[in-house]
């Protein structure tokens, strides 16, 4: 399970993993959604992004292609993260 929360302040995505498997993915974000947060971010673009867990400080790049863009996660069992777009370092 995953969703979008955003203000012009804070940009996150949650991700849940509802299982007692651990999973591993490639989470497409929505074209409509990097849009959206582009317009936030009118001086930077995707490929300056990353996003960061709230708890953990541990960092997931963006991958990005013509076709779209992804973030490549791992969740334990019943396991949760909070990640907020940041700028690259």
């Amino acid at each position: 399970l995953s969703f979008a929360r955003w203000d012009q302040q804070q940009q996150l995505i949650i991700v849940s993993n509802f299982s007692g498997q651990p999973v591993s993915f490639q989470l497409q974000l929505p074209t409509t959604l990097l849009q959206q947060w582009q317009a936030l971010h009118p001086a930077t673009t995707p490929a300056n992004w990353q996003l960061t867990e709230v708890w953990t400080a541990k960092r997931y790049p963006l991958q990005l292609t013509r076709q779209n863009t992804t973030v490549s996660l791992s969740l334990a069992p019943w396991e949760s993260l909070v990640l907020q777009l940041q700028p690259k370092d």
